[in-house]
């Protein structure tokens, strides 16, 4: 891998052939957000830089000095922080971050935000667990994580404000779906998921208890090889169409989106194209899969594209997220043409795959509560096929068995959270 710049300041928006959308300067790999949703939702300009995120480049940004402060070049483990540094980072009114190793930092943002409203209006979200229980943190390669066991763990109760406020959410557009992804939860959790038990009413959100019968049963996977119409599909934003078997983008959404009408029963989920075909114009986004959907009309989702730069001679891989039409970078990877593009969003973590290589991981706590899949694109016309999307299993129990990166000379694990398991 290419020597990493780490670096926090402001995110760019651009404009170009059609497009528009938020990124990191030029360089950037990967990028944590720290921004609220009302921020993320609005599409800015391009000589405005706005709000503040963590960027790991491949290359020392010009604007370093100017408007952004760099923490370090390498492994972000290695990297210790100033106090200037810390005071660069957001964080709740009456916190201070002292200085530290990078990843420590990052994670203590996160930490100070966690006493935030649930649907990030004031701040960033709060990280979520993997079905491995764990909580982590994942930019450019590198990660930082910690074990996590629900009742047990110090932000247990933040954890539980985001999958209430989930349920009530889904509660009030479908009862049974409501259950269904209340089940996925208390598995996910490790938790008694029946009936009479009283394991899932910490889930629910005590006025709606004397609502709620608990959990029904999860586990959902759909499917469509586009041999016949997209009756079962709602196209939110977009022309949308089947084409020789194929589903085909015809561009107009700025970004676009499809919707798969039925929903799964959590938002942990991985959806996936058998098969992305290359339109060699210059500059087209591909159509990729798509994340945590919005239910409505709203173009928010997670998205995994190919995207070809305006010369035609370039392929890129990019994760894209769309809050209400305004869309993101926040992953960049490679691309080869013809080959499968899978989707994963587990907990705050979500990873690009082509073909079995992972190719973009990185964490994100923007959208949660989000229960359908779909297929997204931006400008341009583009085919895909044999698109499928499932609910992640759940973990069963806050499992502590973690794959942790190692450092052989140190003999160390690194990047684990000790603290308050």
């Amino acid at each position: 891998m290419s020597l990493l710049y780490w670096y926090i300041g402001p995110w760019q928006y651009h404009v170009e052939d059609g497009a528009e959308y938020y990124s990191g300067p030029v360089g950037t790999k990967a990028a944590l957000d720290f921004r609220t949703l009302p921020e993320q939702a609005v599409k800015g300009n391009a000589n405005n830089p706005s709000g503040i995120g963590l960027f790991a480049s491949v290359s020392r940004p010009p604007e370093v000095g100017r408007d952004y402060q760099l923490l370090g070049a390498g492994n972000w483990h290695d990297i210790k922080t100033t106090q200037a540094m810390c005071d660069a980072f957001p964080k709740r009114r009456g916190v201070n971050l002292s200085p530290q190793n990078c990843p420590d930092l990052v994670a203590l943002v996160y930490e100070s935000l966690l006493d935030a409203d649930p649907r990030g209006d004031e701040f960033a979200k709060p990280l979520m667990p993997s079905t491995k229980g764990t909580l982590q943190v994942r930019i450019a390669g590198q990660r930082h994580a910690e074990i996590y066991r629900q009742g047990k763990h110090r932000h247990s109760a933040r954890v539980l404000d985001v999958i209430r406020d989930n349920f009530a959410k889904t509660f009030a557009r479908d009862r049974k779906l409501a259950r269904k992804y209340l089940d996925y939860e208390l598995e996910k959790h490790g938790l008694d998921r029946s009936e009479r038990g009283k394991d899932w009413q910490q889930f629910v959100p005590q006025k709606l208890r004397r609502h709620v019968k608990g959990p029904l049963q999860h586990e959902t996977s759909v499917s469509d090889d586009f041999s016949g119409t997209l009756a079962a599909w709602t196209a939110v934003a977009g022309s949308w169409t089947i084409s020789s078997g194929r589903l085909r983008h015809g561009g107009g959404g700025n970004p676009s989106l499809i919707r798969y009408d039925t929903a799964l029963s959590a938002e942990d989920m991985v959806v996936a194209f058998g098969a992305v075909y290359d339109n060699t114009s210059a500059n087209l986004d591909q159509i990729g899969p798509a994340t945590r959907c919005d239910s409505g009309a709203v173009v928010t989702a997670y998205r995994y594209c190919h995207q070809r730069n305006v010369s035609g001679t370039t392929s890129i891989t990019q994760l894209r997220k769309m809050i209400a039409g305004s869309e993101t970078v926040i992953g960049t990877g490679t691309f080869v043409d013809g080959t499968s593009l899978q989707l994963t969003s587990e907990g705050s973590q979500h990873t690009g795959l082509m073909g079995s290589a992972a190719d973009v991981d990185v964490t994100d706590t923007s959208i949660t509560g989000n229960l359908y899949a779909g297929a997204g694109a931006q400008v341009g016309n583009s085919e895909a096929d044999d698109w499928t999307a499932a609910d992640i299993g759940g973990g069963g129990g806050g499992i502590t068995i973690v794959n942790l990166e190692r450092d052989i000379d140190r003999g160390i694990d690194r990047g684990i959270w000790t603290r308050g398991i």
